[in-house]
């Protein structure tokens, strides 16, 4: 074998040892740094379930919801959670749907935007809402308590049931949401 084929090639194994070390710390990162660090990234939906007071549970985007969270490290996020089957409009155009169209969409789907901290000891997350699909949430302050979180896979709910409203024949309720890391 030439000497220079030979320094290639330990050239190349000795950056692929380099890359596998740097994969290893990134992931360790993830797990062992601040609940901030290790939120940080983007995630996809797995579950979402809501349980009212009474405990009676339902899942609001259906059995396969499909979603997606991004939290960056400068305290910023953007969030869209969808049911996994909602309906084409028959017109193929979103500006002209049926009213059954339209409150199917609506009810299946919540998109959101704005700001956040973390809260390390109490492993909780305030969201601060610039924007939402549901505008009764613009410019709201909302918590979420961390119940599990791994390298790839944290879930998190509502802090407190929230409350219903007078006629709404709702009664109060809490949001359990589950996501996997985005690869």
């Amino acid at each position: 074998m030439e000497p220079k084929f030979r320094l290639v090639l330990a050239a190349c194994a000795g950056i692929a040892v380099l890359s596998a070390v740097s994969m290893v710390a990134i992931a360790e990162e993830k797990v062992s740094g601040s609940l901030k660090q290790q939120l940080v990234g983007t995630w996809l939906l797995v579950s979402a379930e809501n349980i009212t007071e009474d405990g009676v549970k339902s899942q609001p985007f259906g059995p396969n919801p499909q979603g997606v969270l991004m939290l960056d490290s400068g305290g910023r996020f953007v969030g869209l959670n969808r049911a996994g089957s909602l309906p084409k409009f028959m017109s193929d155009s979103r500006m002209s749907g049926t009213i059954i169209e339209n409150q199917t969409i609506i009810r299946g789907s919540l998109a959101s935007f704005g700001t956040y901290t973390v809260n390390e000891t109490e492993k909780i997350i305030s969201q601060h809402y610039d924007g939402s699909t549901f505008a009764n949430w613009d410019g709201t302050d909302q918590k979420r308590s961390i119940r599990a979180i791994s390298a790839d896979e944290f879930t998190y709910t509502t802090n407190e049931f929230v409350p219903s409203y007078p006629g709404s024949g709702r009664k109060a309720s809490s949001m359990v949401l589950t996501y996997k890391r985005a690869m």
